[in-house]
């Protein structure tokens, strides 16, 4: 169902929920970037928002090691075929976590030419608004 969480289990402790609540804050931030609201700060946006995406990496490729030592020890401990598969799928699906925003590359790489192409709209728009 759209709009409800479906993902991690919830504890009860309330940390499921804030970062949800971050997960939708980070999702409206996104979608604010470029409008007229924020057209003064789209630089200072994307560069935050590449932060961000930076410290999503630091997290994901921590995650991506535990699971992998956690694989290894089991493969030693020649744990059951199902733990083994359950293992695996932590391991595949935080690499694919990690492999998937960085598809677009293009984003840090060609910044400046986005800045520039934003900056030019800009300067179109106020120079035909008068």
């Amino acid at each position: 169902m759209r709009g409800t969480w479906a993902g991690d289990e919830d504890l009860g402790d309330g940390s499921l929920q804030a970062m949800f609540d971050d997960y939708k804050s980070r999702c409206a931030f996104v979608k604010s970037i470029g409008t007229p609201g924020r057209s003064g700060t789209v630089t200072e946006d994307l560069q935050n928002l590449l932060h961000e995406l930076g410290n999503d990496l630091d997290f994901l490729t921590s995650g991506a090691e535990v699971a992998s030592g956690a694989y290894s020890k089991a493969l030693q401990a020649k744990s059951s075929e199902r733990t083994m598969m359950d293992l695996a799928c932590v391991c595949l699906g935080t690499i694919n976590l990690i492999v998937a925003p960085w598809k677009l590359d293009v984003l840090e790489t060609s910044i400046f030419a986005l800045e520039a192409l934003l900056l030019g709209q800009i300067f179109v728009l106020r120079t035909e608004l008068g």
